[in-house]
């Protein structure tokens, strides 16, 4: 997971996409995206010259079979132009694993106060 956030921040974003489940997708700013459109509304920021900084901390992991879910804690800072805001997200993925690989379905993620 912290390699997935840390590509993500970025701009090697597309060696994100192999751990990523085919069926997979997520909900920002309330809209749904599935299977790459989430890592191409990352690309576009990152043309635009946000520059993201990931971190995640206190992960906790719970495994039961072939299915996984993590929780951690983001920590990192979102930065456009001369403006750098540090910001902390609450985040958790459902972890699926396919051939011995595993694979994010579904992450979750809340920004946090």
């Amino acid at each position: 997971m912290r390699r997935c956030i840390w590509l993500l921040g970025t701009t090697i974003w597309r060696s994100y996409i192999p751990s990523a489940a085919p069926d997979f997708y997520a909900f920002d700013n309330a809209k749904r995206f599935v299977g790459d459109e989430l890592m191409q509304r990352i690309k576009a920021a990152h043309a635009g010259g946000a520059v993201y900084a990931w971190h995640v901390t206190e992960p906790q992991v719970q495994i039961n079979g072939n299915t996984a879910r993590i929780t951690y804690v983001n920590r990192g800072s979102v930065q456009k132009a001369a403006d750098k805001n540090d910001v902390t997200w609450l985040e958790s993925a459902f972890l699926r694993e396919q051939n011995g690989s595993w694979r994010i379905a579904f992450p979750h993620s809340t920004r946090a106060p």
